[in-house]
């Protein structure tokens, strides 16, 4: 198993993007500095990576939620 940690969307970006690590699920803060959790979801699905996704927040309004998870909007 790897578990690997860091600060912004960039280095995440960086991480995923490694060709010799495989991940079997990522964790995803909605506001990370950089890029949002939302669009580092949007760049891996642009690559057609199945990677399992889930994205944390402190956002409590149920509508942003729900459009993150709706299929066809903001994450296909």
């Amino acid at each position: 198993m790897i578990v690997d940690w860091v600060q912004d969307a960039n280095q995440a970006w960086n991480l995923l993007n490694y060709p010799w690590t495989e991940y079997t699920l990522a964790i995803f803060d909605w506001l990370l500095p950089g890029l949002s959790g939302i669009e580092l979801c949007q760049r891996l699905r642009q690559q057609n990576n199945p990677l399992p996704i889930l994205i944390l927040t402190a956002k409590v309004k149920l509508v942003t939620g729900l459009l993150a998870w709706m299929p066809g909007r903001m994450i296909p």
